[in-house]
């Protein structure tokens, strides 16, 4: 089972909306929904991506109901694009632009969204050490 369906995004956009937007061609939603996953991937990249995502071979193990949502509006933004009357082009907007904060607050480490991490193997390029963060408080200057 794919990560998103088509019929996940009833919650989203309607979907008399949707066919009319792609003419009902679902080749064309098909494609804003590869599109949009790829784009979580990008920020998402630090966790384990089968595990979450899974591919053609593999079922996705772990279900973040919110990160599915930020995905589901990446694709309404993807379809919106292609345009529309009767959809309000400023909301879908904003739900994109928010979409994408909260992707770069996971990037960042600034939000956990509670998924797994990749495993440390030899095979690969991913060492868990290289997702640590460093910081300290703001230096002071006492003045006398």
């Amino acid at each position: 089972m794919p990560y998103l369906e088509i019929d996940d995004l009833k919650t989203h956009i309607y979907p008399e909306n949707a066919d009319e937007i792609s003419r009902e061609d679902d080749e064309i939603i098909e494609k804003a929904i590869a599109a949009a996953i790829d784009e979580a991937k990008g920020y998402m990249s630090r966790y384990d991506l089968l595990k979450i995502f899974g591919d053609d071979n593999t079922e996705p193990v772990v279900t973040n109901e919110n990160l599915k949502n930020k995905v589901k509006d990446l694709v309404v933004w993807t379809l919106v694009k292609l345009g529309n009357p009767n959809i309000k082009i400023d909301m879908a907007r904003t739900c994109y632009e928010d979409a994408i904060k909260w992707l770069e607050k996971v990037a960042t480490g600034k939000f956990n969204p509670g998924l797994p991490m990749p495993v440390d193997d030899e095979d690969t390029d991913y060492n868990e050490n290289d997702s640590i963060q460093w910081n300290s408080e703001k230096k002071r200057n006492n003045h006398f």
